[in-house]
């Protein structure tokens, strides 16, 4: 019985195969998206991991001007810390005679002798094999052309220490390399890390016996705030700096934040097809079932029960949705490759072989099965619920009646008979032609919010090096050096015009129990070069004496508004701090919180202090040169170099997004020919008998081509407001903590998206044309209803 059943099925579906070929090709663009963007974020993941395991990434970080060695050993004392290690850091300048760029290598002690390190880095190749050797990351190596046996010159301490480049290397804890917190963008030319043995370190950065970099692995199922307290405590008296725990750090932070874009999309575009399919399925099962109400009839008068039809029916669903996706996880496995390495040529994630975890593949097929038979089983269930005498009845055709637009005299003059043959279509068949409007509507709207996605990030973008940081060249010092000492240095040098000081400090803010990590920027009252500017107004906000002001999205995460206080917490600080927000401010990009220079100096008990100080010149490159003598100078970073590495920054993500918008231009397309495809299947009967009456094929495919536009203006109608409403749900699941955007759809997104679901339509009415050239009618008409 159940190969009997096996057979018609199969027999059927070869007959409408356009129909449920369109519904195989929806599953496969989904389960394709989900399942290489769920396979991309697994295999990271568990790299990630993995490699964390190997290298035992710390739970707890802590930077302190100096701990006495003999003092490690008592932090593991403390309940909840299961091991301690202690490092010496230092960031060092590479003397690059004749270069224009201030590169620099942080470099981190490395102890042979201690066994299962924390923050252990990976080799590459080579290795130490005296004190005088350096293992350097592989990404700086090839950008700088440098190679092992090649020797390196820094500046430690004020003197010149040359090196041996012994090997290469990775380190998790640099897999995306950040100088400090108010860095947003990689330079691996610029800036990376490189191990050095520890005695030799200690030696040459006079920490002899004192570690200034401690790290932490947690014991069972402590969290960083059951300790955080205890640190504290013992740690401020050798000068505590900063301490945070893992998820807080930066390269870890922007990787987790990378992974949470593809389970977004991964979602979207899954979701969308899924229904989409079921739907579809939906109508191509009701539509089939009703031209064979006396096939089921005969079923039952031979014995077959509702159970045994049903069964037969949902194999319809369930061979459809396997094809599908067996299809789509196969173009899936594909498509992740790409999206792995996209990620692997951003984060340098030390691991050898890629992993895999099949459990979404399975996910994919268990979900495509399952919009098979969802879309089969409401198709089928009405029919079963008629006895076997109502069953053997053809359904009653339905009364179309005069629309208000054919009383309409101009819509007569436009479109004639054909156009009113095409209206009664769309209302007999109200379930497709409402199918057809949204698949026209999703497709509209996904194009037209990822693209206006790209629009808004070039908008951040410029906004940043036109509004804010409107200055030439920015110099940061090792030390924080008064004030007079900083400007003193720069101003002893030439071809500079305007300078400023900067004073940034790391901090984390508290206001109603919620905390956030952030940089707060001491600027100099009515600074000329440094804009505090609002982005939705277009405005710059003079700074007054003691005032602060925090932009939007500081605020949202904080949950505050002007004139609410917050307490500003640093290790460095005796205690913790109250202000008042005197002004909340619209801006972009980043959690920045703004404060008048001496206010911040005195929060930290300091002489007028700067970390910074920022210029403006008529001769960048000789300013340049001049400034790569000074001995307390780290970073030289000028207007252009900076938007580059924001470009890079935020190109990574925009690749992202590029690829997403190439998703929804293919889901768009692939929903609306799929729709036109099933449609075309469905009306097959109908066009024949407009041959039979005497049409000709160009009547006929005009009457389609109008069908297409009403359904074609009317998606895109519904996909204006679908935009909008995707557009602040990607925003606020996965860009709210990073960006402030406006949410509005640019009106070159909705062109730009309606020429592609216009392409679509047009290529659907090529393909229809063609069709119905080839149909054969004669055939067609001895179908019954």
């Amino acid at each position: 019985m159940v190969k009997i059943l096996l057979r018609k099925s199969i027999r059927n579906i070869l007959q409408n195969k356009r129909s449920y070929f369109a519904c195989i090709i929806l599953i496969t663009v989904g389960v394709m998206g989900y399942s290489a963007m769920m396979l991309t974020q697994s295999s990271l993941e568990m790299g990630r991991d993995k490699t964390y395991a190997e290298c035992k990434f710390a739970d707890v970080f802590a930077t302190v001007r100096a701990l006495p060695k003999t003092e490690l050993s008592k932090l593991a004392d403390i309940t909840g810390i299961k091991e301690v290690n202690g490092r010496v850091s230092y960031d060092a300048r590479v003397i690059s005679p004749g270069s224009d760029k201030l590169r620099a290598l942080r470099l981190i002690s490395h102890d042979s002798q201690l066994e299962n390190r924390i923050n252990d880095f990976h080799i590459i190749s080579g290795g130490f094999e005296s004190d005088d050797d350096l293992i350097i990351s592989e990404a700086f190596l090839q950008l700088n052309n440098l190679k092992i046996g090649d020797s390196i010159s820094l500046i430690v301490n004020g003197k010149e220490q040359t090196f041996n480049i012994s090997g290469a290397a990775q380190s998790v804890e640099y897999m995306y390399p950040l100088r400090n917190a108010s860095d947003h963008a990689a330079d691996n030319e610029t800036f990376d890390v490189a191990y050095v043995q520890e005695q030799k370190l200690q030696s040459v950065a006079d920490m002899r016996d004192h570690y200034n970099d401690i790290v932490f692995i947690l014991d069972g199922d402590y969290k960083f705030n059951d300790i955080k307290s205890y640190l504290e405590d013992r740690l401020s008296s050798y000068g505590l700096i900063s301490l945070y725990e893992q998820k807080d750090q930066l390269g870890n932070n922007i990787f987790n934040f990378e992974l949470s874009e593809l389970d977004t999309y991964a979602l979207i575009i899954g979701g969308i097809c899924f229904s989409m399919s079921v739907f579809m399925l939906y109508i191509i099962m009701k539509r089939m079932i009703e031209q064979e109400r006396t096939q089921i009839a005969t079923l039952k008068a031979f014995g077959f029960s509702n159970n045994h039809i049903r069964f037969h029916y949902l194999l319809y669903g369930l061979i459809v949705g396997a094809a599908g996706s067996l299809l789509g996880i196969l173009a899936g496995l594909a498509f992740s490759e790409v999206l792995y390495k996209h990620f692997l040529d951003i984060f340098r994630l030390p691991v050898s072989d890629r992993l895999y975890d099949y459990q979404y593949a399975r996910q994919c097929a268990v979900i495509g099965a399952l919009s098979g038979l969802i879309g089969s089983f409401f198709g089928v269930n009405k029919i079963l619920s008629l006895s076997l005498a109502e069953t053997l009845k053809p359904p009653a055709p339905s009364a179309i009646k005069a629309n208000f637009l054919e009383k309409l005299k101009f819509f007569n003059f436009i479109f004639d008979y054909k156009g009113i043959i095409a209206l009664r279509n769309m209302q007999r068949n109200k379930l497709k032609t409402l199918f057809f409007i949204i698949g026209v509507a999703l497709g509209f709207g996904s194009t037209a919010c990822i693209s206006s996605f790209t629009g808004s990030i070039d908008v951040i973008l410029l906004s940043q090096f036109e509004n804010i940081k409107v200055y030439d060249l920015k110099v940061s010092f090792k030390n924080t050096p008064k004030y007079n000492d900083a400007v003193g240095i720069t101003r002893s040098v030439s071809d500079i015009e305007l300078i400023e000081g900067l004073f940034e400090v790391p901090v984390e803010i508290e206001h109603k129990n919620k905390r956030v990590s952030t940089i707060i920027v001491g600027l100099e009252l009515d600074s000329n070069l440094y804009k505090i500017h609002d982005d939705k107004l277009n405005f710059n906000y003079e700074l007054k004496k003691n005032e602060v002001i925090v932009n939007s999205i500081l605020a949202r995460a904080l949950e505050l508004q002007a004139g609410n206080e917050i307490i500003i917490k640093n290790p460095a600080l005796k205690e913790d701090y109250t202000v008042t927000v005197s002004r909340v401010i619209n801006q972009n990009f980043g959690r920045n919180c703004y404060m008048d220079i001496g206010l911040l100096n005195n929060m930290f008990s300091m002489e007028k202090s700067v970390s910074s100080v920022i210029m403006r010149t008529n001769n960048l490159e000789r300013l340049k040169q001049n400034l790569l003598q000074t001995e307390n100078v780290t970073i030289l970073e000028d207007t252009e170099t900076a938007f580059n590495k924001h470009v890079k920054f935020l190109n990574s993500f925009k690749s992202m997004l590029y690829m997403f918008l190439m998703m929804s231009i293919v889901l768009g397309f692939t929903i609306i020919f799929s729709v036109c495809l099933m449609s075309l299947s469905e009306n097959k009967r109908e066009y024949m008998t407009f041959r039979v009456l005497g049409f000709y094929i160009k009547e006929i495919h005009e009457i389609v081509n109008i069908e297409y536009s009403f359904m074609f203006i009317m998606g895109i109608l519904f996909g204006i407001p679908f935009a909008k409403i995707l557009k602040r749900f990607i925003y606020n699941l996965l860009l709210a903590e990073v960006f402030e955007m406006p949410l509005q759809v640019k009106i070159e997104s909705y062109i730009f998206a309606g020429i592609g679901c216009l392409l679509a339509i047009l290529a659907s009415s090529f393909y229809s044309k063609k069709m119905i050239v080839r149909f054969e009618f004669i055939e067609s008409l001895k179908e019954k209803e």
